[in-house]
């Protein structure tokens, strides 16, 4: 593989990272919202609240492995738990949230060119009938 191609590979592995979220690997803006131009949520902003939450700790994040922005719905439970007390009502792996289950401890990787799970949810959810339109 030459420069170019790997160079070509990172880009969209960044463009993917970019618009996914931290927090549960949705999209975190649909194209609707990024017309509109609205701002996802920066993850470190509120990382204590996301360590005692979800149990995630994003100080250490990498930019080219993690992403740095964290989707509505993630943010809407995240501003419940503050006024449900702080205390973290989300137990375990799994939260149900509006009939849908979001897996929280998503393991993180570096890009890899065999079998990248970050490149393969971007490319799912920019086809036509994707889960994230």
């Amino acid at each position: 593989m030459g420069i170019e191609q790997y160079m070509s590979i990172m880009a969209l592995h960044l463009k993917a990272l970019s618009n996914m979220c931290r927090i549960c690997t949705e999209r975190a803006l649909t194209n609707r919202q990024m017309n509109k131009r609205k701002k996802a949520k920066q993850v470190n902003n509120y990382s204590n609240e996301i360590n005692i939450l979800y149990g995630i700790n994003v100080t250490y994040d990498s930019d080219s492995v993690h992403p740095k922005i964290m989707c509505d719905q993630c943010y809407q439970m995240l501003m419940n738990s503050r006024k449900k007390g702080g205390d973290g009502h989300i137990t375990g792996k799994y939260s149900l949230q509006k009939g849908r289950i979001q897996f929280l401890n998503q393991i993180w990787l570096p890009h890899n060119d065999d079998n990248c799970k970050v490149c393969q949810t971007y490319m799912d959810q920019s086809k036509p009938g994707g889960k994230c339109q």
